[in-house]
């Protein structure tokens, strides 16, 4: 999840005008490893972010090992978004 958020870049637009946040997704994932009920907990207050966190969701990641015997579970995870227009350095 994190290496395809990582390859997603804002629009210029928004990326001129300083776009930044965190965005927190939550999902579940069933025993075979298909992700399915993927929707924001928190939103960053900006559409485009918060739709380049959904997709940084898979449609799939590695399979529940059997040993843990479970059916599924639900995860929830939270996105940064730093711009990289913006300085990290304060004046």
């Amino acid at each position: 999840i994190r290496r395809r958020w990582n390859r997603e870049e804002l629009p210029i637009y928004d990326r001129a005008i300083g776009v930044q946040g965190k965005v927190t997704v939550q999902f579940h994932i069933d025993d075979k490893g298909r992700i399915s009920q993927s929707f924001l907990v928190s939103s960053s207050g900006n559409d485009e972010l918060d739709r380049l966190a959904l997709r940084a969701i898979p449609d799939r990641l590695p399979p529940i090992p059997r040993e843990l015997a479970m059916a599924g579970l639900r995860h929830k995870v939270t996105l940064r978004y730093k711009n990289p227009l913006i300085s990290s350095s304060q004046p």
